[in-house]
C-alpha cells in the first residue's frame, strides 16, 4: 500500500507547493491583471481565482497532514482577507492599477509573507514523508 500511496502523497505536496506559489500577489496580480479592470474588478477576479485554484486542489488533503492542509486553508483566507481589506480603503472609482501596487505594498512590507510559512510547512513535510 506504501509503494501506492507515497506518489499520491508527494504529488498532493506538489500541487499544494504550486497552489501556494501561484495565490501569492505577485503571481496572482500578473496573471489576472488587465488594464481595463476598475479595484472592484480586480478585486472580484483575484478572489474568484484564489477560490477556483483551491477548489481545483481541495481533495489533495486526504494526502496531507491536517496542519499542512490548515496552513493551505489559512493562507487561502488571509490572503482572500487582505485583498479585501486594501480594496475596502479604495475610491470607487480606483482602477485595478492602484488597487495592484498596495497589495503589493502590503505583501512587500509584512517581510515574511503568509504564503512562504506555508510553503515551509509543506515542503517539511513532504521531506519527512520521502524518509
Amino acid at each position: 500500500a506504501n509503494n501506492t500511496v507515497l506518489p499520491l502523497q508527494l504529488q498532493a505536496y506538489e500541487r499544494l507547493a504550486l497552489f501556494t506559489e501561484r495565490i501569492r500577489p505577485q503571481s496572482l496580480i500578473g496573471r489576472v491583471y488587465q488594464p481595463v479592470l476598475s479595484a472592484v474588478d480586480m478585486q472580484i477576479a483575484l478572489i474568484q481565482t484564489i477560490r477556483n485554484e483551491f477548489d481545483h486542489n481541495v481533495t489533495q488533503q486526504i494526502y496531507v497532514s491536517a496542519a499542512a492542509w490548515d496552513a493551505v486553508k489559512t493562507l487561502k483566507e488571509q490572503t482572500i482577507s487582505i485583498i479585501n481589506q486594501v480594496a475596502s480603503h479604495l475610491p470607487a472609482d480606483a482602477p485595478a492599477k492602484e488597487l495592484n501596487r498596495q497589495l503589493l505594498e502590503v505583501f512587500l512590507q509584512a517581510g515574511e509573507s503568509p504564503a512562504d510559512l506555508t510553503a515551509q510547512i509543506i515542503n517539511l513535510e513532504a521531506k519527512k514523508v520521502m524518509h
